[in-house]
Order: structure tokens, then C-alpha cells, then sequence
């Protein structure tokens, strides 16, 4: 058989699943300890003396705690902020998508600042920038047309 030409789809790359391995490492191996396997006995028993000899350096186990509760404060901080944007792009997609012409013109102009916002992930930046794109009229025309269809008359003022 021939192999094609062209080239294949490439699948995304998968991460190692961080998490679950955090949880089932630690459950593995201290059932291996209380079963009494011998390498996992020696190996848990000689990490845990080296956990008791970092006591004599309490200053630094402070510092090094501290540190880990600031990384910590941190990303709740950030994962508040993207939830925000997230609440509020959604927010400004539903006035987009209002009945009334100028609610709909104050929710693409929300929606393109919220496409500018720093901190954000550059994907949920293009989204929201090709949401804007797809909430936007292209031209006067299809506007003019809308307001046919409703039976406004554009050249009329009031």
C-alpha cells in the first residue's frame, strides 16, 4: 500500500494529567509501604529522616511556607480576575445581541475593550475579538436593510 501525500491531521498533544497523579502517587505508594515492600519502606523512612532534619532550619521552612501561600493568593487572584472577564464578556455578548440599536452598540464597544484586556489568555482575547467581529455589521447596507425590515425610514429625522 502506498502511504498518501498528504499529511495527516496531527493530534493535539495531550498533558500529563497533573493532578490525578498528585492524588494516586502518594495513595500508592503508602499502600506499598504498609504492605511492606521492601524498597518503598527504606526509601519512605529515608525521606521522611530528611524531612526531620530540615527542622533545624525552621527560618527557612517559614520563608519557603510564606512563599507558597503568596503563589497561592496569587493564582486564586487570577483565576478571580478571569472569572470576571469571563462574567462580564458574557455580559457585554448579551447586550450585543439586544433588540435595541443602542444596547447593542454599548455591548460590541464593551466587548471590544474586554478584547484588549491585559491579562487575559491570547485564545479568550481572539474569541472574544471574533465574537465582536461576528456581532459587528459589515456594512451600512445590511443596517439599512434592518431597518426596512422594522419599517424605519433612515433618512427621516426627527
Amino acid at each position: 500500500m502506498i502511504a498518501s501525500p498528504q499529511r495527516k491531521p496531527r493530534l493535539p498533544h495531550r498533558r500529563p494529567p497533573l493532578i490525578p497523579a498528585l492524588l494516586v502517587v502518594p495513595v500508592m505508594l503508602t499502600g506499598l509501604y504498609l504492605a511492606g515492600v521492601p524498597w518503598v519502606v527504606t526509601g519512605l523512612d529515608a525521606f521522611w529522616e530528611g524531612v526531620d532534619h530540615l527542622g533545624q532550619y525552621s527560618e527557612l521552612l517559614w520563608a519557603v511556607t510564606a512563599i507558597s501561600w503568596l503563589g497561592v493568593a496569587l493564582l486564586f487572584l487570577r483565576l478571580h480576575r478571569l472569572t470576571q472577564w469571563n462574567q462580564r464578556v458574557l455580559s457585554a455578548l448579551k447586550a450585543a445581541m439586544d433588540e435595541a440599536e443602542e444596547i447593542r452598540a454599548l455591548g460590541r464597544s464593551v466587548l471590544a475593550d474586554l478584547a484588549q484586556a491585559r491579562g487575559v489568555p491570547r485564545k479568550d482575547r481572539a474569541w472574544a475579538s471574533s465574537m465582536l467581529a461576528a456581532l459587528t455589521p459589515q456594512h451600512i447596507d445590511e443596517v439599512l436593510d434592518q431597518e426596512d425590515e422594522k419599517g424605519v425610514n433612515p433618512t427621516e429625522t426627527k
